[in-house]
């Protein structure tokens, strides 16, 4: 498999825009990380929510897909937390996805019968977000 370094920076509302393109294999190990400083590559994904790793636990599931994708397309990924090691959430992928542009990524709630959102102390709504719909 070939792994080509991507390079990643902030646009000018802080979101990541990699150049390139993500070709993950399903049985690949993917890290997610809260480091920035670290090149960005299909194993690899550098995330601007710096408390993610104080969330995940091992046997969670993460999906990470292009902005405003369904999730039943190639341009979707599901992950399986196998170890959260520091700053590094380590994943087992689940299936094949090619990714590119803008991508998200969602922590699947775990108290699914109650949606308590027991491991994301982030607000519905940011400072930001309210501002736009005043």
């Amino acid at each position: 498999m070939c792994w080509r370094r991507l390079q990643v920076h902030l646009d000018e509302n802080g979101w990541p825009v990699h150049d390139g393109e993500f070709d993950i294999k399903a049985g690949q190990t993917v890290t997610l990380t809260t480091r920035l400083d670290v090149a960005t590559s299909a194993s690899v994904l550098p995330l601007t929510y710096d408390k993610f790793n104080e969330m995940a636990q091992k046997g969670d599931t993460i999906y990470v897909g292009r902005y405003l994708v369904s999730g039943a397309d190639t341009a979707s990924l599901y992950l399986e937390v196998q170890d959260v090691v520091g700053e590094d959430v380590i994943c087992l992928a689940k299936n094949d996805a090619l990714l590119t542009g803008l991508l998200t990524c969602f922590h699947v709630e775990r108290s699914q019968d109650s949606l308590a959102n027991v491991q994301n102390a982030q607000p519905l709504l940011s400072d930001y977000d309210k501002e736009a719909f005043q």
